[in-house]
Order: structure tokens, then C-alpha cells, then sequence
């Protein structure tokens, strides 16, 4: 860390480039030398081409040379003053990866913009106000703008930002406003200062447009039991004292959301503070009195924060607190955390909601989306078993509740229950007409809270896996306009790896339900799972909403009985395999992680897709090869996830109907036969064996539906990938004009599109569709095309493989075995050792196995895993230093 802008020793660490998405992001720091009182602040700085002016000695050379667009975002972040600096801490912070300073670390969750920026930098500063507290004028630069003998010390990180489908024509003009782009309800935010010749004095909040009003007790009048603000004669705002205090006290209210209109002569000084008691009343102009927490206008500031550096004041625990974002972890800097929810059912068609927990140290973030018509939420309970003295949580939901309600709670009292089935089980909806509107079952599990591009929570979704290798997919929207056009699960670079936009939807005026099974999870949705990679997408008439899917599903490691250490998992669940590990080449070369995901489908084909972070393999060639008794079945190259990542991605699937030997292989859970092997060239320098993996218990019957979605039979779809049945699936081919589907008589018709012993399907039309439909009867391989185009360059044909013996399940979504949560499993499991002295339980429920070992503020941390001696190339440890 050193004065001015970046130091030279951040220069290396824009090598690393980290790959982030849009929303909640919390970085981490260490401060080694200890400044009582010096705030913070992060910059996003945009990376051009153009280097800068030279002036005099006070320039450096290589990228920090060059002009950025910026934008704020986040200023005024409180100094720890009760932050110990260790001798180590002092001596070695700068030259060793984070960890050395445990008693100063900061966490701090910034809301990272939706828009395109593939080179950019963050820079942390810290402001050091000179003896006098004169404020620092950071406006006009990104060093010191005034006389000041104020000190700036920054440190910087490489980031490419992954934008939405909405952000990726927004450049960086679109965060040029810091208001818009502050974490939630940031209690370090600009305000507008007033005050009257009464004493009172006002504040108005800039970004949530609310103007919060004081009055002392030392007033000329009685008891209050009004307040007025008026323009001339008209009233523009009013409201009681709601209780009658037996003597004179402090008076404290808020008009809410201000219209421009009412903003505008507020700061122009147009308006009055009308005070009005039993029998009279006292009007004074409201004056204004200067800002506070002025962007780039920073002098002493300071806050209470937990031992492991989150800000813990009633600022950001308290029950006034509206969106505690930026004290809430998110990300792959974040620690691990524990992530709680439930999705909640009513007899009611129209009430609906889902409730999502965060659980660090003692405290658990709550966000909860309800939505009941015509009657009035009153509180949210969160309770255990009836048989167990555990306390519940009991929240009282604010009169002016709009359906989304977000608060922070400690959990100090129920954490000796955690892990355990003692542990809180049940959320509970009390309205003022009815006890229990709403109710469902607390379950570890995953969800997403959806926010509009002003960073306002819209909906919330939630993911929990079920025995029957299902997802089940809740989601539900508040206050926005109710026609869905699209819900999507997006990974890396908007990858549609799961399209929910014909599932069953319902809808009212305002309101909007989701809720789907994902009957067949492919490899790559299980792998960015357990990466944190995937967004939820939903596109409405009026906005659209995204959010990440959050979770830490380690502990399903442990539930199964899995190898689990600090740096390795691998288990089996469900019969879906799942891998996770980390490894360190020394000191200086960093961490590199590699995470991979399993899976056996209802038709005999083995889909697996294997993902490597934090790999220098820029020019090289690496290769996955799967093998059995060192005999090689597939070879998958990597390719680069996208362009400036330092991650890599190879999924494949191998069809294994006909290869007996490995399918029961792979479903012993002691095999040592299988394993994948990592190739540098043809330098082997990884094995691992694979998990066990089988095909699950409830495949249901399905209807292939030929084509890629949108085109469906017609040569846009052209090539259709081949399609791998069961016996009692069917065949569904859509087209929008004439034409026709065949089913060739062998392999060798098809191939040289001979017609005369073909079979030509009948069709029905349905609204102004083609439809063709074909049921699979009999076991082998099926061949299909179009005559018009056979014989063209872009001929519409598919090859379908249809096997035999797979047991289907009858009426699958309506049977209870499969619909079984994991959670709920686990928790049969432990009730019956209820009696046993120690219940050992899933430490974190989900299917991420680990979060990404990196990150910006984040050093890689040590870990080990097998691997053969050869050097697995990692990239250097060169993120933020610390200062």
C-alpha cells in the first residue's frame, strides 16, 4: 500500500483478472498500520487505452498509467478503532496473503453495477484527515483536491464485470451517479441538514427521498400531538403524535418518499414547521444547515464491528435498519456462512411467500417476499420443534409492510441448537385476521434475492434438492407488473442453463408466483451451482429482476458421509457425483481450485463438466481425459471461460448403454477404477478418482420436443443433437410451416436420404403449429428427417437412442419419495439418534462445495489435495494488499 494512487506492488496483480457478476459483493481488507478514525472508500475505475499526461515524478509506468472513468462506490466506510494490529501483522501484512492481520480485517458488501466492463479496477483508499479533522476534498480526483494535509493510501484489484442481459450495452456513464449505486440502506449516505428557530432540526434522506424530523422536548408549546409542514397555506405533509406522553419528551417523524416537487422548495427554503399542541401552535421556517457524509468530502469516522470485521452498530443490526446489504456477505471474499429458507404455502390461492436467512457468527440477515391480498401481515415467526424449549424469533412486520421485509436478528440464544434437529424448523405468517396464513418448513437450502436495476427487491426464489435428483424452484414477485415473459438460470456470460418460462405461473394484479420441478439437472447447472454462479433472470412487461443464487452446500458432504476436509469433498448425492478441491503450488504461486460435478441420466448417458479457477494456461493445451484401469474412455480439452478469465471449463456426456462394465463401475462407492487424469500435452500431472455415480430412482415419462426451442423442427435448429430416450417416451416435432418427418427405414437411408421404404408420421395442426408426435415403443436406435432438405447443406434430420429396462415412476409430481427435500432426509436420519448424547448434522446444506478460493480483497488460502508431484501452474497471490 503505498501514498497517492496504486503502488507499484499492486502493478503484478494486474496479471489476475477476476471475473465477478453485477449485485452484492463483499470484498475484504487488512489494515497493518492502525489510523484511528480514517474512513474508506471504494472507486470503480475503468481501464482505457490511453496512458495520461506525465507529471513529473509523481507518474508511474504500466497500467496505472492509463485514464479511468470512474465511478463512487462507496464512500465514508467507517475506521475499526478497536482494530489491534499484531507485531507480525505490522512486520509482514504487506508481503504474505490475507490472514496475517485477523484483528484488523474488514468485510464490506458493495453493489457492483450492471454494465460491460471488461478491464476495470477497484481501487480501496483509505483517507487520512490531517490533526485538525479538516475534511478531505476527494471530489476532484482520486487523490487529495485541497491544501489539506490530509494522506491517501490505495491499493488496487483487476476486475472484469459479467453483466445481466440488461447491462450488457451500459457503459460506465451509467454509475456515474453514487447515490444509485449505494449497498442497500447504507447509514454513511449523503443528507441535506435543516433546522427552525424551534429547535428542531430535519434531515433529508437524498436517496430514499424521506425527510426525517426531530423536535426536542425544549419547545414553547404543551404536549405535541400534531406536526404539520406547510407551504404558505397549504399543507403539504401532517401527521400525530400516535402516543400521548404523560410529560413532555423528544418527538421524532418521517415523511416518507417526497415528490420532486417537495424536494425542490425544501431546498429552496419555501417551507414551515408547523408544531401544533392542545391549544395552540408555533411555525418556523425551515433553514438549511449543510450536508452530511458528502460525497467525497471525508473527515473522522468510526463504528463498532464484530471480532471478524463486519459492521455490527445499530446502524446495521437495528429493527429501523431497511436493507442491511452491506453488512450481509455475498461472494466468493465472503467467509463461509450458513443459508436458511422456505418457501411458504396457504389454502389461500392468492397468499404465497419465501424467507431467506444468512447465518454468520451470531447474527442471521433475514429478507423474507410475502404476499397475502387483503388482510394485513402482522408478524413473522420463526419457530422449532413443539417438544424443544428452543426460543423462537418472533418479528413484528412495520404497519407500513409493502411485502418485502428485510431485518437483522441474534441469533445468540438458538445457536447451541444449530446442526441439530433441534434447530428452528417452521416459518409462521400471522395476519390481523388470521394465525397462520402462511407456513412452511425451515430447511438449509438455497435462494435468491431478485432486484430491479435501482437495486429495490422485487421477489425472491428458492432452490432446495429433493432424494429424486429434482430442483425444486419457488419464485415469487411483489409489486411489479404481472405478465412474465421470460424466467431464466443464467451461468458465466449468460448461459441459459435452465429455461422455466412455460412453467406454471400464477398471477394477480401486482403479484406474480413461479414454481417448477427441474426433473433432470444436468452436470454444468450442479457444477455453477457450486460455483455461485448462477443468476436468476426474470423478464416482466414492466422491469426486469435478477439475483444470484446463494447457498453453501458443503455440509451435503458431510450429511452423505463424504470425504470432506478444508479443502477436499468428494461425495455422492443422491447418486450425483460431486467434487470440490483446492491445492497451492508454494508461496508465491497461488491457489488453484478445481471443482466438478457428475452425472448419470435417465437414459444411460454420462454428462460430467469440470471447471478450474486461478490457472495461468494462456497458450497451452489441457486436455480431460476419463479412464478406467488407466484405459482411456473420453478426452475433453478446456477451454477458457471467457476472455480475460483465469478460469477453465470442460463438460462433456458419454453415452453408456452399451458399456455395462463402466456403468456398474461407477455406482460402487469404494470403485478406484475411475478416475479423470489432467493433461498438460501429454504430461499427466492430476488424477482423481471419481465418486460414485448412478442414475436416480424417479424418472418420469417425457416428451422430446425436437429442436432448440424456438425454431423446433426447421433448419434454424439445424444440427439437432442426437436424442437419448427410454422406452414409453415420446417424440414431439413443431413446425410453423408445411413440411414433413420421416422415419427412415435403417441407418444407411438416413444417411443417404432414401426415401422409399421410409414411414411418414401423420400430422396435426394445432392453432397455426405443425405437430408431429411419434411414441418410442421399442428399444434401438430411431432415425428421423425431412425430405425436402435431406439432401441440402444444412439437412433437417435427428438420430434418436432409445433404451429399454429404465423403470419409470407413475404420476412422478404428485410422489411423495421423490419430492422429499435432502434436508428433510438428513433430518429423518438424525431423529432416529434423537436420544443419542452428540447429533451430528450436514454443517451447510446445498450443493456448492465450497465457494471460489478467490476474489478481489480475497488472497488465496493455503489448502492440499492428491495430485502427482508435477507443478500444476497457479497464478500468482497478487490482489489487494493490505495497509
Amino acid at each position: 500500500m503505498a501514498e497517492g494512487a496504486c503502488d507499484k506492488a499492486d502493478e503484478s496483480s494486474y496479471e489476475d483478472v477476476l471475473t465477478i457478476s453485477p449485485g452484492p459483493f463483499t470484498i475484504r481488507f487488512e489494515e497493518t498500520k492502525l489510523q484511528l478514525g480514517s474512513p474508506f472508500r471504494i472507486i470503480l475505475m475503468e481501464n482505457t487505452k490511453e496512458p495520461s499526461p506525465q507529471n513529473g515524478t509523481n507518474s508511474t509506468s504500466g497500467i496505472l498509467e492509463k485514464e479511468k472513468k470512474n465511478c463512487l462506490l462507496l464512500d465514508h466506510i467507517p475506521h475499526n478503532n478497536h482494530a489491534f494490529i499484531t507485531k507480525e501483522c505490522s512486520e509482514k501484512g504487506n508481503q504474505y496473503p490475507l490472514g496475517i492481520c485477523t484483528g484488523s480485517t474488514y468485510y464490506i458488501t458493495l453493489r457492483i453495477p450492471d454494465i460491460h466492463c471488461e478491464d476495470c479496477t477497484l481501487q480501496l483508499q483509505q483517507i487520512i484527515p490531517s490533526k485538525g479533522n479538516q475534511l478531505c476534498d476527494m471530489s476532484q480526483s482520486n487523490e487529495t483536491g485541497n491544501a489539506t494535509d490530509c494522506i491517501v493510501y490505495s491499493s488496487c484489484a483487476r476486475i472484469r464485470i459479467s453483466p445481466t442481459l440488461d447491462g450488457a450495452t451500459r457503459a460506465m456513464d451509467y454509475c456515474a451517479d453514487y447515490i444509485k449505486n449505494l449497498p442497500g440502506d447504507w447509514q454513511y449516505r449523503p443528507e441535506y441538514l435543516f433546522k427552525t428557530d424551534q429547535g428542531a432540526t430535519l434531515s433529508f434522506d437524498i436517496k430514499m427521498k424521506n425527510l426525517h424530523i426531530d423536535i426536542p422536548s425544549q419547545t414553547k408549546l404543551g404536549l405535541i400531538e400534531k406536526v404539520e409542514i406547510r407551504q404558505n397555506l397549504t399543507v403539504l405533509w401532517n401527521d400525530t403524535v400516535r402516543e400521548i406522553l404523560a410529560k413532555k419528551a423528544p418527538v421524532s417523524l418521517v415523511w416518507s418518499n417526497l415528490s420532486d416537487d417537495a424536494i425542490r422548495e425544501l431546498l429552496r427554503e419555501n417551507l414551515v414547521l408547523n408544531i401544533i399542541d392542545s391549544e395552540r401552535s408555533e411555525a418556523g421556517d425551515i433553514i438549511y444547515n449543510g450536508q452530511q457524509f458528502t460525497e467525497g468530502q471525508l473527515g473522522l469516522l468510526f463504528d463498532s464491528y464484530s471480532e471478524s470485521g463486519w459492521l455490527v452498530s445499530e446502524r446495521f443490526m437495528g429493527p429501523l435498519v431497511e436493507d442491511p446489504m452491506a453488512a450481509v456477505p455475498a461472494g466468493p471474499c465472503a467467509p463461509a456462512v450458513k443459508y436458511f429458507m422456505a418457501s411458504l404455502e396457504s389454502v389461500h390461492v392468492t397468499a404465497h411467500g419465501i424467507i431467506g436467512m444468512i447465518l454468520i457468527e451470531n447474527r442471521a440477515y433475514i429478507t423474507a417476499v410475502l404476499h397475502v391480498e387483503r388482510e394485513k401481515v402482522e408478524t413473522v415467526s420463526l419457530v422449532g420443534p413443539s417438544l424443544v424449549g428452543i426460543p423462537s424469533i418472533d418479528i413484528n412486520v412495520s404497519s407500513s409492510f409493502s411485502g418485502v421485509l428485510m431485518t437483522a436478528s441474534d441469533l445468540t440464544k438458538q445457536i447451541p441448537y444449530l446442526n441439530t434437529v433441534k434447530f428452528l424448523r417452521t416459518v409462521k405468517v400471522k395476519t390481523d385476521k388470521e394465525k397462520n396464513v402462511l407456513e412452511g418448513d425451515f430447511e438449509e437450502g438455497m435462494f435468491a434475492v431478485l432486484r430491479d436495476e435501482h437495486g429495490h427487491v422485487r421477489g425472491m426464489g428458492s432452490f432446495q434438492f429433493t432424494q429424486g435428483q429434482w430442483l425444486q424452484v419457488d419464485i415469487v414477485l411483489n409489486d411489479i407488473t404481472p405478465t412474465i415473459l421470460s424466467v431464466l438460470l443464467l451461468g458465466p456470460d449468460d448461459t441459459v442453463l435452465a429455461d422455466l418460462s412455460r412453467e406454471t405461473i400464477h398471477c394477480t394484479e401486482s403479484f406474480c408466483c413461479v414454481q417448477h420441478l427441474i426433473q433432470e439437472l444436468s452436470s454444468q447447472l450442479i457444477l455453477h451451482l457450486m460455483r455461485g454462479q448462477v443468476m436468476v433472470y426474470v423478464a416482466t412487461v414492466g422491469r426486469n429482476v435478477t439475483g444470484k443464487i446463494l447457498g453453501s452446500p458443503s455440509g451435503y458432504c458431510n450429511m452423505v458421509d463424504g470425504a470432506c476436509q478444508d479443502s477436499f469433498y468428494q461425495f455422492s448425492l443422491s447418486g450425483m457425483g460431486i467434487e470440490d478441491m483446492k491445492s497451492s503450488n508454494g508461496e508465491m504461486e497461488g491457489i488453484w481450485q478445481e471443482t466438478a460435478a457428475y452425472v448419470l441420466d435417465r437414459a444411460n448417458v454420462f454428462h460430467y463438466c469440470v471447471q478450474v479457477d486461478n490457472a495461468n494456461w494462456r497458450g497451452q493445451n489441457y486436455s480431460l481425459n476419463l479412464v478406467k484401469n488407466e484405459v482411456k474412455i473420453e478426452e475433453m480439452m478446456f477451454t477458457q471461460l471467457n476472455q480475460l478469465s483465469h478460469s477453465y471449463l470442460a463438460c462433456n456426456n458419454i453415452p453408456l448403454d452399451e458399456n455395462a462394465s463402466v456403468l456398474s463401475t461407477m455406482a460402487v462407492s469404494t470403485q478406484r477404477e475411475m478416475n479423470l487424469i489432467l493433461y498438460d500435452g501429454h504430461k499427466k500431472f492430476l488424477k482423481q478418482q471419481l465418486p460414485s455415480v448412478f442414475r436416480g430412482k424417479c424418472i418420469v415419462d417425457k416428451i422430446h420436443v425436437v429442436g432448440n426451442g424456438h425454431s423446433y423442427w426447421s433448419e434454424e435448429s439445424v444440427p439437432i443433437p442426437d436424442i437419448f430416450a427410454v422406452v414409453s417416451d415420446s417424440l414431439k416435432f413443431i413446425t410453423e410451416k408445411n413440411t414433413s418427418v420421416y422415419l427412415m427405414a435403417n441407418e444407411k437411408a438416413y444417411q443417404e436420404c432414401q426415401f422409399t421404404s421410409a414411414i411418414k408420421l401423420s400430422v396435426e395442426t394445432v392453432v397455426d403449429k405443425q405437430v408431429f408426435i411419434h411414441s418410442l415403443n421399442r428399444p434401438g436406435k430411431l432415425y428421423f428427417a425431412e425430405q425436402i432438405s435431406c439432401n441440402t447443406s444444412k439437412p433437417l434430420k435427428v438420430k434418436v437412442h432409445v433404451i429399454d429396462g429404465i423403470k419409470t415412476v407413475q404420476d412422478g409430481h404428485h410422489n411423495e419419495w421423490c419430492h422429499k427435500s435432502m434436508y428433510s432426509v438428513w433430518r429423518d436420519e438424525q431423529l432416529k439418534t434423537w436420544n443419542q448424547p452428540e447429533v451430528s448434522g450436514p454443517i451447510l446444506i446445498g450443493l456448492l462445495i465450497g465457494l471460489a478460493s478467490g476474489g478481489v480483497f480475497l488472497a488465496w488460502q493455503g489448502a492440499r489435495m492428491k495430485r502427482f508431484s508435477e507443478t500444476f501452474r497457479g497464478h500468482n497471490d497478487n490482489v489487494f494488499v493490505r495497509f
